[in-house]
């Protein structure tokens, strides 16, 4: 690689194209569960698969992105948090609004099934992350009843519980990154605030929903620093030049692809399972590795096209399900329709595309313009003044 610590094209057209696939796992997973039942994609696992894909490369770019970052003095958990707080909360606030309006076309159904979840209570809890947490799940495994401050996803938002999970890994991640490992040391309130992040990723590093979503996190985290230091094992072990290193990644993925397979086999071609994701993501960055010694080739339409789906990929994400409970409760003598299935997996990325030109594309302005209105409201120190001598 010419550029050890930097993601060739190549690599960044594949990130790409992992994150579109996700997304439209996710969609067609859900839009075949609705409206073409009949259909092999309504089994539940495209979605599942989906959303494993979502949290490795999510791991892999949010670490990636900080360590890129580290040495700089000016950049710490405020600006990482600030990043987030726009990259999660642009789209997201909007989407917890249209979910609400367009729910109260359906609420009044018979056929509309999550009257219990459709409260300000619950949109409030969604606003603030709490969707299904860890305390309300282990609650419900110890025989209590569910109550209205059981807060889940509001309405018919129904993927939102991945969305709070993703959230508090990267509270957790840029708490121990930029405030922790940084300083040495932590006082009680950010160790009170690092101990409250962290139960809902510790939740889900154990099980929860998909099993062990936050170990899949990790598992891309751990794939950032392998490549980081990518040049640093170049130096130590000479023999491990670019044309051995890209053998040797082409040699894991074919192993990790074997496992799967055999995996597969032996579960009865049950495929939401932590092993089966985890072979996913040695996959998933032995390729991303080997792809960084190819020249990207690939027509520059065709780029743009994936990065263009890849960009509106969230947004796609969190409003698709709402579209597709809506379009089900209007249109239901539509079910088992083929067709009915194409259009309304057109309609949801259309709906997804004129979200992300309103919200979602403007994260970074967001950023920019938080960070230095707080920069604005800073004290400046005065230059001491010089005294003649």
């Amino acid at each position: 690689m010419t550029e050890p610590v930097s993601l060739s094209s190549a690599q960044r057209f594949y990130l790409d194209l992992v994150r579109a696939s996700a997304a439209m796992m996710v969609l067609f997973g859900h839009a075949a569960h609705f409206f073409w039942p009949q259909s092999f994609m309504a089994r539940g696992w495209l979605q599942g698969l989906g959303v494993y894909l979502f949290f490795l490369i999510s791991g892999f770019l949010i670490s990636f992105s900080v360590f890129e970052k580290r040495d700089d003095p000016n950049y710490g958990f405020r600006s990482y948090f600030i990043d987030r707080l726009c990259r999660i909360y642009s789209a997201f606030l909007p989407a917890l609004i249209f979910v609400a309006l367009l729910d109260a076309l359906s609420v009044d159904s018979p056929f509309y099934a999550w009257r219990r979840d459709y409260n300000l209570q619950t949109w409030i809890g969604n606003l603030f992350m709490l969707q299904d947490f860890p305390a309300f799940q282990v609650l419900r495994r110890l025989g209590v009843p569910d109550n209205q401050w059981f807060i889940a996803p509001f309405g018919t938002a129904r993927p939102f519980w991945t969305i709070s999970i993703e959230w508090w890994i990267y509270m957790l991640f840029g708490g121990i990154v930029l405030v922790w490992l940084r300083r040495g040391r932590l006082g009680r309130g950010a160790m009170l605030a690092l101990g409250f992040a962290a139960i809902e990723p510790a939740y889900h590093f154990v099980g929860g929903y998909d099993e062990c979503l936050t170990l899949l996190w990790i598992a891309g985290m751990g794939a950032s620093l392998l490549f980081w230091n990518l040049p640093a094992l170049a130096r130590r072990w000479p023999a491990l030049d670019g044309r051995r290193l890209h053998r040797a990644a082409l040699i894991v993925a074919a192993a990790a692809a074997v496992s799967i397979i055999g995996r597969l086999f032996s579960n009865r071609s049950e495929l939401l399972e932590f092993q089966i994701g985890l072979f996913i993501g040695v996959l998933l960055f032995a390729l991303l590795i080997a792809l960084g010694f190819v020249q990207n080739r690939i027509p520059r339409i065709v780029v743009r096209l994936v990065g263009f789906i890849a960009g509106y990929s969230y947004s796609l994400y969190l409003t698709h399900h709402t579209l597709l409970e809506f379009l089900a409760i209007r249109f239901g003598d539509r079910h088992g329709s083929a067709a009915m299935f194409w259009l309304v997996v057109i309609a949801a990325n259309g709906l997804a595309m004129v979200f992300w030109v309103l919200f979602e594309r403007h994260y970074k302005r967001l950023a920019r313009s938080l960070k230095d209105r707080l920069a604005r409201r800073e004290p400046v120190l005065s230059r001491p003044r010089l005294t003649a001598i």
